[in-house]
């Protein structure tokens, strides 16, 4: 009988202590036994969240009674110079959950830039008009009002590639007339020679003569210096050089013609000047 009074008395001593919280949330309750020492309270256990995070484990040691972290919001720094918190793994700038682009292999971070010069628009009165080099271009002997659209484009200087004995007096009175600078070299499949090969190569890279218009009758003597000019100036290989020509109108390939000459006469002129 008196152990049964006992443990009645003892688990009424128990239900009064969790009535009244822990020692967790009242540390400043007298400690006679009305507060409850054997753990957390329901209202300390709802309250204490602790915030997520990565953290690195405290050092081990005696923990003070009482002592509860606060969870309103996350400690600013470590108290204890030997625990330390995480740094985030956050990606870097631009790679990975960001709005920047991310070049891949093999390309640039940096935009591009458009060329600063381009090639104007093909012009009917201009037959065969072809950018060859920044303020260089080549083609075949403009009509009229060709002559109106190089001078817009701001082309000054033209180089008159023609026959020997070929009267080029109507074209420089035309030219000049409109206020260019006229230049002109004669040459044909049988008359080229290493002065006038040099003579073409000093005049389309002289920078006085610039912006230079070069053009023939139909693109076979002016094809064929450029393909030299390609070959000795530029070093170009003979399979980029030749197709550089063809783009300014030389077609080794025509049946008959200058076009065919031409081209024969470029490849033995480059197999005679081999050292």
């Amino acid at each position: 009988m008196m152990v049964r009074l006992a443990r009645m008395l003892f688990l009424s001593a128990v239900l009064a202590a969790a009535s009244q919280g822990c020692a967790a949330c009242r540390p400043d309750a007298p400690a006679t036994g009305a507060v409850s020492s054997f753990g957390s309270c329901d209202a300390c256990a709802a309250a204490a969240q602790l915030p997520r995070g990565r953290l690195a484990p405290p050092p081990a040691g005696p923990l003070t009674p009482g002592a509860v972290p606060s969870v309103s919001e996350p400690p600013t720094a470590p108290r204890d110079p030997r625990a330390r918190l995480l740094v985030p793994e956050t990606p870097p700038e631009g790679q990975g959950g960001g709005t920047g682009l991310v070049p891949g292999s093999g390309e640039s971070a940096r935009p591009v830039q458009p060329s600063s010069e381009e090639p104007p628009a093909l012009n009917a009165d201009v037959p065969g008009f072809t950018l060859v080099k920044p303020q260089v271009a080549s083609g075949q002997k403009p009509f009229a009002d060709g002559l109106n659209w190089l001078k817009e484009k701001g082309y000054r200087t033209v180089l008159h590639i023609h026959p020997p004995g070929e009267d080029d007096t109507a074209a420089r009175r035309q030219f000049e007339a409109k206020g260019f600078r006229y230049l002109s070299l004669e040459v044909s499949p049988q008359t080229l020679t290493p002065e006038v090969v040099d003579r073409f190569n000093r005049t389309v890279t002289d920078s006085t003569n610039l912006p230079l218009y070069v053009y023939d009758r139909d693109a076979s003597l002016v094809g064929g210096l450029w393909f030299l000019h390609f070959r000795i100036i530029d070093g170009l290989p003979n399979e980029k050089a030749t197709a550089e020509a063809a783009r300014l109108g030389l077609n080794p390939d025509a049946d008959a013609g200058s076009h065919p000459e031409m081209w024969l006469a470029v490849q033995k002129y480059l197999q005679m000047s081999k050292p």
